[in-house]
């Protein structure tokens, strides 16, 4: 089971959805600043944030994240 890691509020129709496949795991944090960490979810093999965590480098099994900015620079030199 691929866990999803999620910052963003997600639309709750397509969450449910996803949840119900029985193919992913969804852990939501909540942040209150761009200053944050993954807690027990480095494991997340897709990410959803506005900016990635303060431990992303131990994000080893990561295979995709969607920033919700159009850039990129919040990734430059995370590892």
């Amino acid at each position: 089971m691929k866990k999803i890691l999620l910052t963003i509020p997600p639309d709750a129709e397509y969450s449910a959805a996803l949840e119900r496949c029985g193919r992913y795991r969804i852990d939501r944090v909540e942040k209150t600043s761009a200053d944050w960490t993954t807690g027990d979810s480095t494991d997340a093999g897709i990410l959803f944030c506005d900016h990635p965590p303060s431990d992303f480098a131990k994000m080893n099994s990561l295979g995709f994240i969607q920033l919700g900015s159009v850039g990129y620079t919040q990734l430059q030199g995370l590892g």
